[in-house]
């Protein structure tokens, strides 16, 4: 049985034991050692899920080039801070391109900290099509 199918399982069996017993019957000391096991998994997928994102103002001519593992709840907690309107000008999958990659490749452009000046090999950057699109 792979490591999915065996998350599922113990949901599944967990769920069950939930709405037909009552909570002092089910085994608390099994179920926690397995929720521990499928925590780290779940851990270890989401290292790999978080996507690039470059998110700015084409008018202010800012952009900020961060990862996150929700693009749209990410934009909304960045635009809290931010008296102008914010987009998501691209995005992409952090296994092809990282974040770190981006920030190097753009270091001339860096206005501070994650937030750089769209201009020059950026801005062309920021109008390719993403790789989704291709």
């Amino acid at each position: 049985m792979g490591r999915a199918t065996e998350m599922v399982s113990f949901i599944n069996d967990f769920n069950n034991n939930i709405s037909t017993s009552s909570y002092h019957s089910i085994d608390t000391k099994k179920y926690s050692k397995q929720k521990q096991s499928y925590a780290s998994f779940y851990k270890k997928l989401d290292t790999h899920s978080d996507n690039v994102y470059l998110i700015g103002n084409v008018e202010q001519g800012i952009v900020k080039i961060g990862k996150s593992d929700c693009i749209e709840l990410r934009l909304g907690q960045i635009q809290t801070y931010c008296h102008f309107e914010l987009i998501i000008l691209k995005t992409t999958i952090d296994l092809l391109e990282k974040e770190e990659e981006l920030h190097k490749r753009f270091k001339d452009y860096r206005l501070r900290g994650e937030w750089f000046k769209i201009e020059g090999e950026l801005e062309k950057y920021i109008n390719e099509p993403n790789w989704r699109e291709k």
